[in-house]
């Protein structure tokens, strides 16, 4: 892979790490997790960061749309006494800075490559599966929570990227407060417990609206069905679009697992997510039960 300018802020969890920031293989790394001071003076970095100073299997997880790295903390829960996670801000969210989409995948496939998943939600399992279908040697296994494949046609994105421009000209001029009142007033939210806090730059998430729309994606359904990497692929059931996507790639994607989770809208991982792991830990057992047999 060709060396990537694309600078993400990162959270680390699962392990301890040192204090600090360090530059490699155009990833920015700061540490997460506060070491205790024998960690902080005898920890050795070592690799390409986000470095690693445990022998856990690592995986990786992308937020969705006005999110950042951080919300990994609440609810990743018993994955992390198995893997080391990162989970990025991306691009125009929390602590990085804007970048354009070929730079993002670019990045985004440099910090997968050697991690045994990589994970996304919404916006970022779209942003998973490009930057996979564009680097497909840096990704093992998948995993998608409410990922759209895509529209079949230009008309489609581009009535799409039409709405996403009048959706960001609105987050610009109202600012994140006011914008995200009227985004979570959607029917698609209406199974969350509250909305969530959101906070950010409205010119940088206005930005990352435009820059990582559905309508700038390429119709996926192609690649996915050549795809290799195993892939884990998950839908509320109360998300109507969604199902119907999951429907389809049931139908058409042999490699991937399909499940629709009860009683949940197109934030799986918030509304519960004590179902968000079980169903990302039996895949993963899966993974090692079908290594085994082969």
């Amino acid at each position: 892979m060709s060396d990537s300018t694309a600078s993400f802020y990162l959270h680390q969890f699962g392990t301890s790490a040192i204090k600090g920031s360090k530059k490699g293989s155009g990833l920015e790394f700061r540490a997460f997790s506060n070491p205790s001071p024998e960690q902080d003076k005898s920890a050795k970095l070592q690799g390409p960061p986000p470095f690693s100073l445990s022998e856990k299997p690592r995986g990786l997880w992308l937020h969705g749309f006005l999110g950042d790295g951080a919300e990994g903390e609440s609810f990743l829960g018993p994955l992390l006494d198995e893997y080391e996670i990162v989970c990025p801000d991306l691009p125009g969210h929390g602590k990085t800075d804007p970048m354009p989409l070929s730079e993002t995948l670019a990045g985004i496939a440099e910090l997968a490559e050697g991690r045994d998943f990589a994970a996304g939600y919404s916006m970022g399992g779209r942003l998973l599966m490009m930057a996979a279908s564009r680097h497909p040697h840096a990704f093992r296994h998948l995993i998608l929570e409410s990922a759209s494949p895509g529209y079949a046609s230009e008309a489609e994105r581009a009535e799409r990227r039409r709405m996403d421009a009048q959706r960001a000209e609105r987050l610009r001029n109202e600012g994140v407060e006011a914008f995200c009142k009227w985004w979570y007033a959607q029917p698609m939210w209406r199974t969350l417990p509250a909305p969530p806090l959101r906070h950010g730059n409205a010119a940088h998430l206005a930005g990352a609206l435009e820059t990582f729309s559905t309508g700038q994606q390429p119709d996926l359904r192609p690649w996915l069905m050549r795809c290799t990497s195993r892939i884990l692929w998950l839908a509320g059931e109360r998300d109507t679009r969604y199902v119907e996507e999951a429907r389809w790639v049931a139908r058409h994607v042999g490699a991937a697992r399909v499940r629709l989770v009860p009683g949940c809208g197109h934030n799986i991982h918030a509304e519960a997510p004590e179902r968000w792991q079980g169903a990302v830990q039996q895949f993963l057992k899966q993974r090692h039960t079908e290594q085994q047999e082969q």
